[in-house]
């Protein structure tokens, strides 16, 4: 592999199998050959990191590569580094209403802050952030799911369901993801209709004891609709391939996502590469023109308890009667015109490949690492003469 000298540093998770890992990968992929790679993720285990691949590979390498004067931390701002002598710069994708004054105290350590978004920079700007900003365009690798292609043969396959409109729910077992809401909506929408499926993969069931305690709390879910002539659920727990995920995502009518909050939203973006129309809210960092149908929100106080940080923020909730409305809606798209229920999918397709092509990032840092050394030049106090 050929290295150069690196134009900035990132620390963070970058072998993690979930979170912070994920998008560091989609984000430095076409120029990772630029970057020192500083692996801080002491506190994932073991069993959750690839230890192995090109990206093991290059974090080894890292180590005898120079130092450069641009360092980047992507964690959570209580874990953000910072090193005398360089320009720290730290990532924030917290898609809230409000940055908590813990975090801000953070990120005003740093020398300045990077986001994917206006609306989530200018959050962090109402919240008390001082220090200069700057929003970059992040790469997303959208042609490994453009180019997949499956025959009839190998689409996901679900019994009795040849006729139902069938819709996905693809999330990961959290508050943030409003599972209880959307499939609340589902059973209300289609109350006795045996034509509508409601397919719940959640991405965090690995273990026996999380797929009973989430099938549990599925089915306690449901159970609270009592007298109501439930329609049909199906709960994936398996663990999959990219392929075979690929494969159910293609399996189904439509990907509905009614998360409170994205960190950045590479399941929309799937499911429009795979050509499936997504049913969901809008949020700071979801590109919102991706979406087939928009769902109302409106916001309300939830505790997280994200690692090393605890406390209360607003959060988005689905609007039941908004979404129950649009899911009747887009039921009756397919039912009354299989062929032309996602006639818009393919302009949205081309839309996302131009816009996560490329990436600015190392420009977007150079030229914000220019902008505080001016700063911090106008501040210094000129010498007098005694």
């Amino acid at each position: 592999m050929e290295f150069r000298t690196p134009k900035i540093e990132w620390v963070g998770e970058i072998l993690a199998k979930v979170g912070y890992g994920i998008l560091t990968r989609e984000f430095l992929y076409p120029i990772m050959n630029d970057v020192k790679l500083i692996a801080k993720e002491d506190y994932v285990k073991q069993e959750d990191k690839y230890l192995d691949g090109i990206w093991a590979e290059r974090v080894i390498e890292s180590m005898i590569l120079p130092s450069a004067e641009i360092r980047v931390s992507f964690s959570i701002p209580m874990l953000y580094d910072h090193v005398p002598g360089k320009t720290n710069l730290g990532l924030s994708l917290w898609d809230l209403e409000s940055i908590p004054k813990e975090w801000i105290d953070r990120m005003n350590s740093m020398d300045g802050m990077l986001f994917c978004s206006p609306g989530t920079a200018q959050v962090a700007i109402n919240s008390g952030l001082k220090v200069p900003v700057a929003v970059f365009s992040p790469y997303i690798h959208t042609s490994r799911w453009a180019n997949f292609s499956m025959n009839d043969s190998s689409i996901y396959k679900f019994s009795n369901t040849e006729d139902c409109v069938k819709y996905l729910l693809d999330e990961s077992w959290a508050p943030t993801s409003n599972i209880e809401d959307t499939v609340i909506a589902f059973c209300i929408a289609f109350e006795g209709v045996k034509d509508a499926c409601l397919v719940i993969r959640i991405d965090n069931a690995s273990t026996v004891d999380q797929k009973k305690v989430i099938r549990g709390g599925i089915q306690s879910i449901v159970a609270k609709l009592n007298g109501l002539a439930k329609p049909r659920i199906i709960v994936v727990d398996d663990s999959m391939t990219e392929d075979e995920v690929n494969k159910l995502i293609k399996s189904c009518n439509y990907s509905v996502s009614n998360k409170s909050s994205v960190s950045f939203d590479l399941q929309t973006i799937r499911s429009v590469m795979l050509e499936v129309p997504v049913i969901g809210t809008e949020l700071l960092n979801r590109d919102s023109s991706l979406l087939e149908y928009k769902v109302a929100s409106y916001n309300t106080p939830i505790l997280t308890n994200a690692p090393f940080t605890r406390f209360n923020i607003f959060s988005k909730k689905p609007d039941i009667k908004s979404l129950v409305y649009t899911l009747r809606y887009s039921y009756n798209l397919v039912k009354s015109d299989p062929n032309k229920y996602k006639k818009d999918i393919e302009k949205k397709k081309l839309d996302c490949e131009q816009k996560y092509a490329s990436t600015n990032l190392i420009e977007v840092c150079s030229h914000l690492h220019e902008k505080i050394k001016e700063q911090k030049s106008k501040s210094i106090p000129k010498p007098m003469l005694a």
